[in-house]
This record gives C-alpha cells, structure tokens and sequence, in this order.
C-alpha cells in the first residue's frame, strides 16, 4: 500500500516514560520484535475499547511489573515505520511515581531493563521513543510531533 493510502485500522499504542527518583529512564533492549536491537520504553498497542491510560498502565505492569501511582501525558508521536509500511501513533506518557523494582517479564521480546541518565542514553532507541524522550529533556508543551 503506497505512504499516502489510509489504511483500515491505524496502529496506536501508549509508550511509559519511567523516571527514578534520579531523574534516570527505564530502557529495555528490543529482542525478537519490531525495533529488534533498539532501545525502547515500556508500552504497546491499544486494545479494543481501552483506554489511554488503562492500555499504559497494564502495558507498564506486563512488561516491567512496575505499578504507576500516577501518569502525566507528555505528548503524542506519529511516525512512519518503514519496515512495516504503516504510520504508528504513540500515546507518550511519564511515570515518575510507582511502586515495585523493574522485572523483565516478557523475556522473549526484551533483553533486560536497564535505568539510564538523560544525558548518556545508548544510541540506538526506538525513533518514536526518543521523540517522546526529547520532549521530556526539552521539557516543550508539544502535543503532537510528526517523525
């Protein structure tokens, strides 16, 4: 299907943001999955009929075990991704409140969960991750970035 044809359903997730105490993000190392060898934040699609914040919160709890007391919507990224010919559009939010240590449940999709500073990040993150990750450092009021 060319860039520029709608497709039936469009692909969108919620993407958490996790912040220590620190100010260091939680990464995990993408294994077997889209982004394979990039670096990502915990998240996932939006099930049928589910909320936002619902999705981010049980995306948050499958993947890391982490229990958010509270999120903040920080923005919402659209990016193309090539590889899948699809537009994905992600709900970014920030977790600096929860509750639990990082857990790697998903083993299959994600090599470890790692805690970073913002300002030595591996190289290699997801492209609509570290949209979300910039706006965070930026600290802008962007609502919708378009990569």
């Amino acid at each position: 299907m060319p860039h520029n044809q709608p497709t039936k359903n469009q692909p969108i997730g919620t993407a958490i943001i996790v912040q220590n105490k620190n100010g260091e993000i939680l990464l995990g190392k993408r294994i077997n999955s889209f982004g394979e060898g990039f670096y990502g934040i915990p998240g996932g699609r939006v099930e049928r009929g589910e909320k936002l914040a619902s999705c981010a919160d049980r995306e948050l709890k499958e993947e890391t075990g982490l229990k958010s007391k509270e999120f903040r919507y920080l923005c919402v990224v659209k990016e193309w991704q090539e590889s899948k010919n699809q537009d994905f559009i992600h709900f970014i939010f920030l977790c600096n409140d929860f509750d639990g240590t990082p857990v790697l449940l998903e083993p299959e999709k994600c090599e470890s969960w790692n805690w970073y500073d913002l300002n030595n990040l591996p190289e290699n993150i997801l492209p609509g991750h570290l949209v979300g990750i910039e706006v965070l450092k930026s600290g802008d009021k962007v609502s919708l970035r378009d990569i």
